[in-house]
């Protein structure tokens, strides 16, 4: 796994939060979006306003069409899953940080297409764990 020795802030994208990340990933504004990649296998999007960890793993297991395969990492504020599309595994991850004013900013793999393996995943989760609101 790749260190997690460069550090990020997303204010520019007018979020208050910074990530440690592999070399060579950047911050994104995409037209709706903000991202946090290097343009191939590492890619997630940054939201505010999201839900907690626990809404979204109950959306992963309501889901019937990308159904949940396997949790492979869990934690108060996020996890890493194994899940099955038409018959394919494909692997994601959901991490929040929340502000002392229950803001709750959310990293997840990017929902562009892509499938990400499970070497992948974890990346990216590694590094969304480092992520922290600035200042604090």
């Amino acid at each position: 796994m790749p260190p997690m020795q460069t550090r990020l802030t997303l204010s520019d994208a007018e979020l208050p939060l910074e990530i440690y990340v592999p070399e060579g990933v950047a911050m994104e504004q995409g037209e709706w979006d903000t991202y946090v990649t290097e343009g191939g296998r590492f890619r997630m999007t940054v939201m505010e306003d999201h839900i907690t960890a626990e809404e979204f793993m109950n959306n992963w297991k309501a889901n019937d069409v990308n159904k949940l395969k396997n949790v492979l990492v869990e934690d108060e504020n996020g996890f890493v899953v194994e899940s099955e599309v038409a018959g394919q595994s494909e692997f994601h991850f959901y991490h929040t940080v929340t502000s002392a004013d229950g803001v709750v900013y959310g990293f997840e793999n990017a929902k562009d297409g892509s499938k990400y393996t499970e070497h992948e995943a974890m990346i990216m989760y590694t590094s969304a764990r480092t992520a922290g609101l600035l200042g604090e």
